[in-house]
C-alpha cells in the first residue's frame, strides 16, 4: 500500500498548547486494461487481461449486456480464461479489478464472424476452359484456394474466388472444392 500521512496542527500563538489530528490516505489505484479480439471464427476463444494481478488484487470477467444464450466463461476470476458459447457478432466481456474499496474495469469486444464457402451450383460443360466461382473471402478477412475433390483440372489461379478451368476428365464426375480460412 502506498499511504500518506498528513496531519492538521493548531495551536496558541506561544506554541504552548497544540492539538492535531492526522489523517491516513491510502492509494489503492488500481488500473484494468483489456485488448479486442477481432475474426474470430467458431464459438469458443481465450480471453486475456492485459496485466498482470498486483498483490491485493482481484480480477473478475462477467459478461456484458443480454446476449443470448449467454456465453460461457470457464474461470471468471482468472486474468486468462476459455469462454465457450459464443454468439455471432459481437460478444463483450468486463475484466474487473478490484483492491479493497478501488476497482476499475475494461471491456474487450470479441468479433465473431460466420466462415462460408460458396463454391456455386453444379453444371454441365461442352467445353474448356469454364469459369468457377466462389465467394470472396476477403470480404471477411479470408483466403481462398480451389483444389480437385473428384476427376481432374487445373486452375488459372487457384487462389482467386473467380478462376478458369482445364483439363477436367471426361465422362466423370469432376468435383471442385472452394475452401475459405480465415486467421483469427
Amino acid at each position: 500500500n502506498n499511504s500518506n500521512t498528513f496531519r492538521w496542527t493548531l495551536s496558541n500563538s506561544d506554541a504552548s498548547y497544540q492539538v492535531w489530528d492526522d489523517v491516513v490516505i491510502v492509494n489503492n489505484t488500481v488500473v484494468s486494461s483489456v485488448t479486442d479480439i477481432a475474426n474470430v471464427c467458431g464459438s469458443n476463444v481465450t480471453l486475456q487481461a492485459d496485466n498482470a494481478l498486483n498483490p491485493g488484487e482481484t480480477g473478475l470477467w462477467t459478461v456484458e449486456g443480454s446476449p443470448s444464450p449467454i456465453p460461457v466463461i470457464a474461470n471468471p476470476n482468472n486474468r486468462t480464461t476459455a469462454v465457450s458459447g459464443l454468439n455471432f457478432n459481437t460478444n463483450q466481456f468486463r475484466w474487473t479489478v478490484t483492491k479493497e474499496t478501488c476497482s476499475d474495469y475494461a471491456v474487450m469486444n470479441v468479433d465473431v464472424i460466420e466462415v462460408y464457402a460458396t463454391a456455386g451450383a453444379p453444371a454441365e460443360i461442352c467445353s474448356e476452359p469454364f469459369v468457377v466461382q466462389g465467394n470472396d473471402p476477403a470480404l471477411i478477412g479470408g483466403t481462398g484456394v480451389w483444389t480437385v475433390g473428384a476427376g481432374g483440372g487445373a486452375f488459372a489461379n487457384a487462389n482467386t474466388p473467380t478462376t478458369t478451368v482445364t483439363g477436367s476428365a471426361q465422362d466423370v464426375v469432376n468435383t471442385y472444392v472452394w475452401t475459405v480460412t480465415v486467421n483469427s
